[in-house]
């Protein structure tokens, strides 16, 4: 039996929006409740990081990985901008997710089917579009109703 792989490529920062956190992850929607509880030590606990604002999904645990790296690269500005695109307001993305927040991808031979179509969230009336850019990595773009 084939298991279908999920993995998140996302920004977290504090309050302010001063300090930037840069992560990958197979949960996503766990490693932000880690996040925001400060479950563990290090960078995102000591400097209070606990805001998702912004993320992108791919299937593929080494596109994952080098885009981390990319991102991880990027000076402050081009991060920044990166985050405008998705989330202009700089919102904490999880405060709108219950139980199954993500959408259900089909995923057949080890590709996504794409539609095209707005993917709706359990929960808040949102809608969703996944984007895919040229490296295979989704986006979910998420507005209101």
């Amino acid at each position: 039996m084939t298991r279908n792989h999920n993995y998140y490529v996302y920004i977290m920062t504090n309050w302010n929006c001063k300090v930037m956190y840069v992560g990958m992850t197979d949960n996503l929607e766990c490693r932000t409740y880690e996040h925001k509880n400060k479950l563990t030590e290090g960078f995102t606990k000591r400097y209070n990081v606990n805001k998702l604002v912004y993320f992108e999904h791919t299937i593929d645990v080494n596109v994952a990985i080098a885009r981390e790296k990319e991102i991880k690269k990027w000076r402050r500005e081009k991060k920044n901008n990166l985050v405008v695109i998705q989330n202009p307001d700089w919102r904490d993305l999880s405060d709108e997710w219950e139980t199954g927040f993500l959408p259900s991808v089909e995923m057949t031979k080890g590709k996504v089917e794409m539609t095209g179509e707005p993917v709706e969230f359990d929960g808040p009336r949102k809608q969703a579009k996944l984007l895919t850019d040229d490296a295979g990595v989704q986006r979910l773009k998420a507005k209101d109703k």
